[in-house]
Order: structure tokens, then sequence, then C-alpha cells
């Protein structure tokens, strides 16, 4: 089949420079978000949008329109919520998933903006079958909670999705591996997720990159992160190594190697994690003797009737909640080997908290440093709060939280008034008085995630998760819009040399980093490290999502007047001329630049060894270079660029063909094609006309974009039994139940403007030719 042809307006007509750049950048930035009517500032409610955020709610809406969702990444503290919530707010009762936490603040947040919503926890998607069904807009935020699509809350999610316009939120959407993104976007694009190219992701994958200067954004300056070290016990972790293997529960679950790990893990983190993981090794083991002293071997949820608290336990009757064991001499033996390992462990290491005083040290040294700037310092372990705080007992406007509990000097307080003593401005709150105000706060990562904490300007990482995700999330807290501070910092301490050795998680760290990156583009260094710094402008063309950013800059530029032609006037040019623009200017080698509409989507096209290409580097790397001084258009250079724009445009209506035969060798849909075409060549003669009308609209709907929930229903018409016209109407059927977004409108390509870069020798033949 032929490809697409040039569609014809009319002659090309020579403009200046200026107003063909103009022209260009206007066209293309209207559909990412940015145009020359576009305000500065726009107020929903008692919100008002920063230009960033009005770029964001275009492009998302642009995506949603073409994919039927997006997935919104930008970076921790940029506003997404209200972005969200700009998107949906024509929407009729839009439904909010998020975690649970996140419920009041949703809810404060649709409040000023003025949008009514709906809301649902995660946790409820988990445990009730029911889900909501009045909704026509889904807002999943956190979006990496849902990441794995082999649990109940996945396909409760997209069985939501199936159903309504999905965007889903979350700065952080790789958390371990590759695959994370492409099970996020199938809720809304099903098994399309996988066979996206780089330049479709970058339209439904929207991340804009922040400068780490704040600048323009209204963020704060972020100071790269540096090390703080402590002195470290060589021989520990050789010790918990070597603890001879603990005996498992009845029906396993227990791994020497895995456990050793996990306690070093703790080690790293402080003393006192230590301390609270041999106490909880100790009491397992105990209540597996106590079983088997009484002749039962417990399963790990039999052994949950065994209740643990801090320093006691308390002992089910073991012959109730286990079934008896035949000679248990063995396992006994095991299980006391590996408790009296741990105990002798625990009664050295249990009054040993040099090191946490150390960490102590250290901190109170950063508030020293950064005087009169709040901190907040996290850690994975609630022992390692609670332990430093302990340590800092003297320190009057410390606290520590947790998942239990607040704690100042005062006593116990709760969560609420904790965060509203630490940060006011956050929360919207008065300030406290002077007595009561928390400078330093000791948390867990319970509040790394959905908590506006920017009353702090300093980060302090207690230990390092595995995954950088975290990391990111904690800095979050404090890096947003609105932040009392032009400058943050963030601290790490380091893991002892000895547990890095064996843990690797700076590596770890490193490696996913990495996979981030060339998924979602720029991230932000979280650790010290030369290796994590972040991409600088020299290896933009590692990644789409930085160069879709770059060409923004650039076109914004053209727009603002930041480039001029020969004369140096202004030239105003709101939309697109009816008959096509073009302009030349000198380069140091040929090329173009050609703005055109493909497929009914806008697209910009340059020319790399004489040929046209949508590759996103060399479109940059040509728009860089296309603010030379004006030039004479050279006949024989247009005429070559528009063969390559009629070579480019053919290959397009080829591989729209290749894909939508790729879509349909899918063994589902090429079964519900076959079937369709049995059902149209057997059509009574009479009802022909009739059958093949409707069997063209059933393979319009085979070959349609659905989520993952979608698709598995469309996936079970396969094998209906129901007779030929009610099965090809069942096919229309769910084509109409579902939502509808953007279509290819047509095969015809048009060309909107054109630059020429024409190079000195060939601008001089120019001249003599036009003379």
């Amino acid at each position: 089949m032929g490809g697409p042809v040039i569609a014809g307006r009319g002659w090309l007509r020579a403009d200046k420079p200026r107003a063909v750049r103009t022209c260009i950048a206007q066209w293309w930035l209207f559909q990412n978000g940015v145009s020359a009517s576009t305000p500065d500032r726009v107020t929903l409610g008692d919100i008002t949008l920063r230009p960033r955020q009005l770029s964001a709610v275009a492009r998302v809406e642009a995506a949603i329109a073409e994919f039927g969702g997006a997935l919104l990444c930008d970076e921790v503290g940029t506003g997404k919520t209200f972005i969200a919530l700009a998107v949906a707010r024509t929407a009729r009762q839009p439904l909010v998933v998020a975690p649970a936490s996140l419920r009041d603040m949703w809810h404060r947040a649709a409040e000023q903006i003025g949008v009514s919503i709906s809301f649902t926890s995660f946790e409820q998607l988990s445990r009730s079958p029911c889900h909501p069904r009045d909704f026509a807009f889904l807002i999943i935020d956190e979006a990496h909670h849902a990441r794995n699509s082999s649990t109940a809350r996945y396909r409760a999610l997209s069985a939501l999705a199936s159903s309504a316009p999905t965007l889903l939120l979350s700065a952080t959407p790789v958390h371990n591996r590759a695959g994370d993104i492409s099970s996020l976007i199938a809720l809304f694009l099903g098994s399309q997720a996988d066979s996206l190219d780089e330049h479709a992701r970058t339209r439904c994958i929207i991340r804009h990159r922040v400068d780490p200067s704040g600048a323009g954004d209204g963020m704060p300056q972020v100071e790269p992160p540096a090390w703080c070290h402590i002195s470290h016990d060589e021989a520990l972790p050789a010790s918990l190594l070597a603890l001879p293997p603990p005996l498992p529960p009845r029906d396993g679950g227990d791994g020497g190697v895995l456990i050793a790990r996990s306690l070093i893990r703790q080690w790293a983190s402080s003393d006192a994690a230590l301390a609270g993981g041999l106490r909880r090794r100790l009491q397992k083991s105990e209540a597996l003797i106590a079983g088997l002293e009484d002749g039962v071997y417990p399963s790990c949820a039999e052994l949950a009737a065994w209740a643990g608290g801090e320093d006691s336990m308390q002992l089910a009757f073991s012959q109730m909640v286990a079934p008896g064991v035949n000679s248990p001499s063995a396992l006994l033996m095991a299980a006391t080997a590996h408790r009296d390992a741990v105990r002798l462990i625990y009664r050295a290491r249990s009054a040993a908290n040099a090191r946490d005083q150390e960490r102590a040290t250290v901190l109170g040294q950063l508030a020293r440093q950064h005087d009169g700037v709040k901190i907040v310092a996290f850690s994975q372990y609630s022992e390692t709060v609670t332990g430093l705080y302990r340590s800092l007992a003297s320190r009057k406007q410390a606290a520590a939280l947790t998942a239990r509990s607040a704690i100042v000097a005062g006593g116990l307080i709760s969560r609420t008034e904790a965060l509203d003593r630490f940060a006011p401005l956050a929360r919207g709150v008065q300030p406290p008085r002077a007595a009561d105000e928390i400078s330093l706060l000791l948390t867990t990562d319970l509040l790394s995630e959905g908590v506006n904490l920017q009353d702090a300007g300093v980060v302090v990482h207690l230990d390092l998760p595995w995954t950088p995700a975290r990391l990111e999330q904690r800095m979050g807290r404090i890096v947003r819009i609105g932040s009392r501070h032009d400058r943050v910092w963030s601290y790490a301490l380091r893991p002892p040399a000895s547990a890095e050795t064996l843990l690797r998680i700076e590596r770890i760290i490193e490696h996913k980093i990495e996979v981030a990156r060339a998924i979602v583009g720029d991230v932000r260094a979280v650790v010290p490290s030369s290796r994590f710094a972040a991409p600088s402008s020299s290896r933009i063309g590692m990644h789409d999502s930085l160069l879709d950013e770059a060409i923004r800059r650039i076109m914004t530029a053209w727009i603002d007047g930041d480039c001029s032609d020969d004369s140096g006037s202004h030239v105003a040019q709101t939309a697109p001329a009816v008959v096509p623009l073009v302009a030349a200017v000198s380069a140091t080698s040929d090329g173009f630049l050609a703005a055109c509409i493909v497929g009914g989507r806008r697209v910009l096209l340059a020319s790399i060894a004489g040929r046209a290409t949508g590759d996103l580097r060399c479109v940059f790397e040509t728009a860089a270079r296309a603010t030379g001084a004006a030039a004479a258009v050279s006949v024989p250079l247009l005429r070559d660029a528009l063969l390559q724009l009629h070579a480019h445009f053919h290959e397009c209506g080829a591989t729209e063909d290749m894909t939508q035969e790729a879509v349909s060798a899918s063994r589902m849909r090429h079964t519900l094609l076959r079937r369709i075409s049995a059902v149209a060549g057997r059509a009574r003669p009479h009802l022909r006309s009739q059958t093949a009308a409707a069997a063209q609209h059933a393979r319009s709907v085979v070959l349609g974009r659905y989520g993952i929930a979608a698709e598995a229903a469309l996936c079970r018409l396969a094998s209906s039994r129901a007779s030929d016209e009610d099965w090809l109407e069942s096919i229309n059927e769910f084509g109409r139940t579902q939502p509808q977004f953007m279509t290819k409108e047509s095969d015809a390509a048009e060309l909107v403007a054109l630059i020429l870069l024409q190079c000195s020798n060939v601008n001089a033949l120019s001249r003599a030719t036009n003379r």
C-alpha cells in the first residue's frame, strides 16, 4: 500500500527566518503545553499554576487524548497533585486512588482548587472485591505501589482503568527494573505498552527536567549530597555471618544467609536497630524451642500465636496451635544452637551504643552548621529513630516520630501535633510557641511519601534503602514549590566499609539509578558519588525526555524573542499560514527543520545524511543551528528537502501498515479478525451489506487501544459460542462501552513551515544564480 503524500495547500511562501521560527515554535509548542497565548500563571480556586505546571497540564491532556492515559513522573515537590486536579476539573466525579495516608491531603487539595473528588485507597482495593463505579476520570497517585502486575491491587486498578481515562502520578516509577514502567502504563495501554517506540513513550510518559538551581520553578536550589562518616567494627559482620543456620518454621520461610544479611543491614543503620533485630531472632527461636519441647513443630502462621513485645514474650499453649512431631531432638538441637549463638552476640552488643553516640554527634554538628534551618532525618528502622532520639535527649527541640507515636522532651504527642510543630508553614497552621517548636525531626520512612515538610532545609539519610526511589522520596519532602529556603542540603551516613563490601548497597543503588535514567531520563543525584552526578548538557542525547525538554526550551526562546533576524524586528505569528512558509539561514552545514502534520499528529522533522527523520537528537541539533543570519532560499536545496519529506511520508505510511499488521498478528486479535472475516463470508445474501458494515466496525474495535483489563475482556469474546450475528454485535458493543480516544485522522501529510540551513558556499552559489 502506498504511503501518504503531501497535501496540497498551495505553493510555499518565503518569509523572514524570524517569522518562520515563531510560526514553528507556536505551532509545535501548542501541543506540548506552551503557546504565545499561554499566560504566565493561571489561578484555579486558591491555587496558582506556574508555566511549567500549565505545560504539564496540556501535555497530559494530549497524551490522554492519544493513548487513553498518561504517566506524569515529574520530580517530587513540583505540584503533580494540582496538575492532576487541573486536568480532571471538567470530568464528572473524578476518582483518586492513593495510599490511605494521603486521603486528607487529596481532599484538601481538591477543595483548594474547587474540584469534587471521590477517594479510595490502595489498601481498600487490596481487601475488597467491590470497587467504585460512578466516575469518569481516574487518578492513581504514588502509582509505583501498583507496579506488580500479579497482585490483587493491580487487577482491581486495571478494572478501574478500563472504564475511564487514567492519569498515573509517580516521581519514582522505576524502583527495581525497567519492567516497572511497562507494568504501569499497561493499565491503560494493555499489551501495547511493551511495543511503544521511544517517541511514543515520550508522549505518554511525561517528565519535565527541573533545574537543580531552582531557577524559574519556584523550587529551592539543591546542593550536592555529602557523606558523613562514623567508625565501625570490622569483626561484627563476620560474627553475624558465622551464626549457625536457624531452624525454619514447619512450612519454611527462613534462610540463614538472608537473616545474617538482614542483621548486617540493621547494624549499618544503628546499634539500636541491630539490638532490635537480634531480640526478634531470640524471640522466634524461643518460640520454636518451646513448641518442640511440647512435641509440636509450628508453622509460620502458628508462630503468630506467640506475641513478642519489646522485652518480653507471651507464649501460647503450643498444643492448641500446632500439630505434634515425632523425634524432635534433632530439630531442638538446631534451634538451640542458633538461639545460643544469637544470645551471645545480643548480650555482647546490648549495652553497645558508641556508634549511635557518634551518629547523634554528627546530627548535632549538622544542626550547628545549619543554624536556624530545620532538619529531618530518615531511617528504615524505628529502633534507629528511637535510639538516636534517646542519645539526643538533651536537645530540647528534637522529636522522634514512628508508626506508633511521636516523642518530644515533654513526653508523647500525636503525629499531627508533631508535624504541626515542625512544619507549620507547609501544614498551614499557626507557628508553635518557641518552647514547643521542633527543629530536628527523626522519623521512619512513613513520612517519605505524600507529606510536605518544606519548612525544613536539610535531609539526613540515617541509612540507605535498597532503592534510590526511596531516597528521592525522602528528598522530596523538602524540595518543593513554596519552600522557605533558597537552598536545601542532603547528607547520608555512609554504611561501614565491611557492610558495604558484603551488601553492595551503593552499587545496587547506582545500578537502579542508571536503569531509571534509561527509562525516564534525568534523575536527581541522591547519594554522594561522582557516578551519581546528574547528566550534563553534553549527555543530553542519552534520553528522549531530555531532548524533548531541550527542544521545548529552544522553541520558547524563539517565541520570547531571544533570536532575531537581520533586521532585528519583532515578527508576531500566532498561527500557521494558509500557505506553508519557508525561510533560509546561514549554517555550517546543509539541512532543514520542517513542521509537519502526519496522520493527524504534529511532528518536527530534520535532515541527516540526506534523509528526513523525526529523531529527537537530530531535531534538537538542527533547531539549535537554525538561528543564523537570513539567507536567500536555494532552490536546489529546497527541492531536495521536499523530496526527502515526500520519501519520509511514504515510509511513515508503510510503517503504519506494518504496525497495524503487528497488532493484528497477536494471537488473540488475529483469532478475532479471522472469525470476523468468517462471519462476514457466511452472511446471507440479503444481509451481506449490513454484515459487512458491522464487520468493518468490529475490525476497528479489535485493532483499538485498550487497557490490560479491557484486553482480557476482549480475549474472552474470542471463545464465545454465540451465533454469528450476536457475536459480531457483542464485539461492537464492547467497543461502544470503551472510552474513546484519538485515532489517526488521515494518512495525508501536511507541510506547515520549513527552515533551510545553508552553508556559506551554497549561499554564494544561490546569490550568483539569483543575479
